[in-house]
């Protein structure tokens, strides 16, 4: 087989070994910008472990040349400390979240994550804005007060239409105007609203700060999913201190899951890149059209036979092992196994024949 075939071969087998994993990995609210640094780092451990030429130092340009890689790329991972950032706050759903429990227009007084409505809470200096008065909103409100057009109602401003002014002031004739007319300031029933002397940002607003180009419907929803986000009795949005996680999952599972396929594929890449003769054993059993009737007693019985097998080896195994039988006697050090699993995909919805 020529190089062009392999790697088309090995492009599509990547793909295929990936896709389970990145499943998990997007179950837990990882991101491709933290994979792609943990695929770099991988790339460079690699070359330093295997492709190294014999008698000579490992240098950054034969690990450029070995991964592709430019040697400033390959410098900087390198210097870079090896830090796990749980979210990703440079984009996204992470930026929105990060954003959410540090920018102080989102936080309350004592400094924690505000509850948030979906939109804005329009204030008096949005007001402003919209009549477009090139003068200050806090000097526009001292106007108003004093004239007894509008009170301060504990914190919020009430608009006093029993002195609604015939003329007068033009900046105060066009405010008083769109607040006693314009839907986004006043109520269901016409009547203008109260409002805050500056206005209050909802969910849309931190969306807009931090999400680049993605919509806070599609943000929320990946928030809920997450379980990063909760709705209040009274219609907000609660920012929630840690997020869900799968149900019934024990942290000793991602190792051991992680483990078992690094096993499995280290055994696949030893025999791809060795002759027959040196090879490790490496077989499964696989019906490709099985109607879901059998697949309990498949199961069960494979389970049976397999634990049988495993128990032998397992007697076998420590009878060797140093760390289970110290008196054992021999040169080098290896780890060694055989692994046995179970798996089913359902090819199609659609019931076969």
């Amino acid at each position: 087989m020529d190089r062009h075939r392999a790697l088309e071969l090995l492009y599509t087998g990547i793909e295929t070994i990936l896709s389970p994993l990145v499943r998990v990995y997007l179950a837990f609210g990882g991101t491709y910008n933290q994979f792609d640094e943990i695929v770099k780092r991988v790339f460079i451990s690699v070359a330093d472990q295997y492709f190294k030429l014999p008698d000579r130092k490992l240098t950054d340009a034969r690990i450029s040349v070995v991964t592709g890689m430019s040697r400033k790329l390959v410098r900087a991972i390198a210097s870079m400390e090896h830090k796990v950032e749980t979210i990703d706050t440079r984009f996204g759903v992470g930026a929105v979240i990060d954003g959410w429990r540090n920018d102080p227009d989102f936080l309350s007084q004592n400094a924690r994550p505000r509850r948030l409505t979906k939109l804005r809470v329009l204030g008096f200096d949005d007001l402003v804005q919209l009549c477009q008065i090139d003068i200050a909103a806090d000097v526009l409100m001292e106007q108003l007060l004093d004239s007894n057009l509008c009170e301060d109602d504990d914190g919020l401003l009430e608009l006093n239409t029993s002195q609604l002014p015939a003329g007068g002031d033009a900046n105060s004739q066009a405010l008083i105007a769109k607040w006693a007319s314009h839907p986004k300031f006043t109520d269901s029933w016409g009547k203008p609203n109260k409002l805050p002397a500056k206005g209050i940002d909802g969910f849309y607003d931190l969306c807009k700060k931090y999400a680049g180009d993605i919509g806070e419907n599609a943000v929320l929803d990946q928030l809920y999913y997450l379980g990063m986000c909760e709705d209040t009795e009274d219609g907000k949005i609660k920012l929630m201190s840690r997020g869900v996680i799968p149900r019934d999952f024990s942290p000793e599972q991602i190792g051991i899951g992680c483990t078992h396929v690094a096993d499995l594929m280290g055994v696949v890449a030893h025999n791809i890149l060795n002759p027959v003769g040196q090879r490790h054993q490496q077989l499964a059993v696989v019906a490709r059209d099985v109607p879901r009737e059998y697949l309990h007693d498949l199961e069960i019985i494979g389970a049976q036979e397999s634990d049988k097998f495993l128990r032998y080896m397992d007697e076998k195994y420590r009878s060797v092992d140093r760390d289970q039988t110290p008196s054992v006697q021999g040169t080098g050090s290896y780890r060694t196994g055989f692994g046995v699993y179970y798996f089913q995909v359902e090819l199609s919805a659609v019931n076969k024949k």
